[in-house]
């Protein structure tokens, strides 16, 4: 049985991203995209692991409604905010799902967004502002979701690749990365 294992990736860009994914898929060089590989962001547990668990039914969430996708975003982007201006990712790493509980502690956490917390990304802006979605919303074949954009409105700008999965019928992160992008400066015009 292969394990998960947590990837963390800081590219002198200023890219934090925190993926779980199985070991054979770690990227090397860039910043990949949560699920470009296909690998579902969960395994399956073994079934001697937990006898009683085969017997029950996956969790599924309730299907996506349209304005859920920007919920999950702003939500989950603005516990994060939370998480840079006091130093305490205990509400982040808690309202997570179970994997991610078990593969983070609040002071991984602490660490992982420690450069983002520095350069002080405010993310509040989100909470009024319409992040832009990149991909269509739904649910993949193994019951996952991915939601990625950006936040242009907002210096830094932001890139931002967000995975969930469902957990006793709701969305619960499993996979974050947050990409701040370099200010454009305007032309000057040459005289």
């Amino acid at each position: 049985m292969k394990t998960l294992s947590v990837l963390i990736v800081a590219v002198v860009s200023f890219t934090v991203a925190l993926f779980l994914i199985a070991p054979e898929h770690v990227y090397a060089g860039g910043t990949p995209s949560l699920f470009e590989s296909g690998v579902p962001l969960l395994k399956a547990k073994s079934a001697t692991a937990a006898p009683k668990a085969a017997a029950a039914k996956p969790a599924v969430a309730a299907p996506l409604a349209p304005d859920q996708a920007l919920f999950l975003v702003r939500s989950t982007l603005l516990t994060l905010d939370g998480a840079n201006r006091t130093g305490n990712y205990s509400v982040l790493r808690d309202s997570a799902a179970p994997e991610f509980q078990r593969r983070n502690s609040v002071a991984d956490l602490a660490l992982i967004f420690a450069n983002l917390r520095r350069q002080g990304v405010d993310l509040g802006p989100v909470a009024i502002l319409t992040p832009q979605i990149a991909t269509p919303v739904a649910p993949d074949a193994q019951g996952n979701l991915r939601i990625n954009g950006r936040m242009t409105t907002i210096t830094p700008a932001i890139a931002f690749d967000l995975g969930f999965v469902p957990v006793e019928g709701h969305w619960r992160l499993i996979a974050l990365a947050i990409e701040t992008e370099p200010v454009q400066q305007a032309a000057v015009p040459q005289r």
